[in-house]
């Protein structure tokens, strides 16, 4: 299943990079991003720079019109993913160490309300 993860980081909660779960996180993921941590993401991305896609957004608009920002990431699919899955910076180390959720949601039949926590999307 080649999965990508939608997640959006808003401010550094761990102490070091190597505490924050983005840094092992060997998986396509799109991060949603404002410009200040564009160059903190790069680096503790660096590994795997390859599966990461930083999108710069508002945190306004963003949480505004989060479904709109991941229906345009999906339908640009950059990793050429079949699954989509968002997943909340604190749910990575649950992913990490127990792997996806089996919920699979219809992304279109979310507002930007629902979208919160873990979901697989297809």
């Amino acid at each position: 299943m080649n999965t990508t993860f939608f997640t959006f980081y808003v401010n550094d909660s761990y102490k070091n990079a190597d505490e924050n779960p983005l840094s092992r996180l060997d998986e396509n993921v799109i991060i949603f991003i404002d410009q200040n941590q564009y160059d903190y993401i790069k680096e503790i991305r660096k590994n795997f720079i390859n599966k990461t896609y930083l999108l710069i957004v508002s945190n306004a608009n963003f949480m505004l019109d989060k479904h709109k920002f991941i229906n345009k990431m999906i339908s640009i699919n950059p990793f050429k993913s079949n699954k989509f899955a968002w997943c909340d910076i604190s749910y990575i180390d649950t992913y990490l160490s127990q792997g996806l959720p089996d919920t699979i949601v219809d992304l279109s039949s979310l507002n930007s309300d629902d979208i919160k926590g873990g979901f697989l999307f297809q």
